[in-house]
C-alpha cells in the first residue's frame, strides 16, 4: 500500500508494470543470509536482463489489489525491459528489501552497470589528467613509480596473441554449441558449455553425428571416444583448440573472430580510470609525486624520468613533474 501511494504521489497512474518476486520460495528462508540471498537473485537477474518467476505463486493474496498497484508478481520467465523515458533507454533498477525476526529492516537499490564508450579527444583539445603516487620514502616512491612505467610498456604484442587465442577458443566453443544445439534441438541459450554434456541426452548416435559435423567444419576426423574423456563442451573446445591447433587457427584466420573479438575486449587500460582511482582509492603517505599528462603514453614518458632521476628537464616536465619528501602530517 505504501509503495503504491508512492508512485501515485510522482503522478505514476500505470497499473502492474512493476515486477515483484522472492526467493524464499526457491531455496527456503535463509535466516540471517536471506538478504544476501535476494541480492544474490537480482544481480543474477540484471546480469542476464531476465526476470525469474516466484515459484507457488499461482494463487495470490486475495486482500491485496494487484491491479490497481503498480506491482505484478513475476509468475513466468521474462526478459527484463529496460525502462524508456521520454525516448532514452534507461538502466534497469531494483529494491531489495530483507526484513528480520526482531523487527530490522534493510533496503537498498541497485542500478545495472552500462560500459559507457570512451571519447577520444583530438590533438587540439587535449585533456591534461594529474596522476599521483605516494610511498613511505623516497626509495620506495621510486620503486612504484618504475614497476607502475614497466606494467604500462610491456609488451603488447604478447598480449594481443594471447587475446587472440582466446577470441579463436570462444569461437571454438560457439561452433561446438552450435552443432549440439541442431542435433538435440535444444536452444544455445538453455546449453551450459561447462555441464556434463551427457546430461542434455547424447547417445551413441548423436555423438556419432556431432563428431561427423565437426569433421566436416574442420575439415578434421574427430573420434567419439573423446566425449567420454572430455564431458562439457568448453573441456571438448580445449581438446581440439590444442590437438588441431593449426587447424582451428587457419580456420578462423579470416576475419572469423572479429565479431566474438568485440564482444569479448579485454579490458583497455584507461588513462581516465589510472588517474582517478589513484586520487579517490588510496592511502596518501609521506613521499608523494603528482604529475600532468596527456595521456599513456605521456605518463610512462614521465615516470621514466622521475626514476632516472634526471635533473635536466625541459620547462614543461618541470612545470609537470614534481615530488615532496617526507611532508609534514
Amino acid at each position: 500500500m505504501l509503495y503504491t501511494v508512492g508512485f501515485r504521489s510522482y503522478s505514476v497512474q500505470r497499473s502492474e508494470f512493476c515486477s515483484i518476486g522472492s526467493v524464499k520460495s526457491n531455496i527456503g528462508h535463509c535466516e540471517s543470509a536471506a538478504g544476501i540471498a535476494g541480492l544474490t537473485k537480482v544481480l543474477l537477474q540484471l546480469k542476464y536482463g531476465q526476470l525469474l518467476p516466484s515459484i507457488h505463486s499461482e494463487k495470490l493474496n486475495p486482500h491485496i489489489d494487484f491491479t490497481n498497484s503498480p506491482f505484478i508478481v513475476q509468475q513466468k520467465l521474462a526478459e527484463w525491459k529496460r525502462p524508456v523515458i521520454n525516448g532514452v533507454e534507461e538502466p534497469r533498477l531494483a529494491g531489495i528489501s530483507s526484513f528480520g525476526a526482531g523487527g530490522s529492516n534493510a533496503h537498498i537499490i541497485l542500478e545495472e552497470y552500462r560500459k559507457t564508450p570512451k571519447i577520444q579527444l583530438s590533438s587540439k583539445n587535449e585533456k591534461l589528467y594529474i596522476v599521483v603516487l605516494s610511498a613511505k620514502n623516497e626509495k620506495r616512491l621510486k620503486v612504484y613509480a618504475k614497476n607502475m612505467a614497466e606494467f604500462f610498456k610491456k609488451d603488447e604484442s604478447t598480449e594481443r596473441v594471447n587475446n587472440n587465442q582466446n577470441d579463436v577458443l570462444q569461437c571454438l566453443i560457439k561452433e561446438l554449441t552450435n552443432v549440439i544445439s541442431g542435433i538435440i534441438d535444444i536452444s544455445e541459450d538453455e546449453l551450459n558449455v561447462e555441464s556434463n554434456i551427457h546430461g542434455y541426452g547424447l547417445d551413441m548416435y548423436t555423438i556419432a553425428e556431432f563428431c561427423s559435423q565437426l569433421g566436416d567444419i574442420y575439415g578434421i576426423e574427430i573420434n567419439s571416444t573423446i566425449l567420454y574423456k572430455y564431458h562439457s563442451i568448453e573441456t571438448v573446445a580445449k581438446y581440439l583448440f590444442y590437438e588441431y591447433q593449426e587447424v582451428i587457427n587457419n580456420h578462423y584466420a579470416e576475419g572469423s573472430t572479429d565479431d566474438l573479438a568485440s564482444e569479448n575486449t579485454v579490458n583497455e587500460i584507461c588513462i581516465d580510470d589510472i588517474a582517478y582511482t589513484l586520487q579517490v582509492g588510496r592511502y596518501a603517505m609521506q613521499a608523494r609525486l603528482a604529475v600532468l599528462v596527456t595521456g599513456l603514453d605521456d605518463l610512462i614518458y614521465k615516470l621514466t624520468e622521475y626514476v632516472n632521476n634526471k635533473k635536466h628537464y625541459d620547462r614543461k616536465i618541470q612545470l609537470d613533474l614534481f615530488y615532496a619528501l617526507s611532508l609534514l602530517t
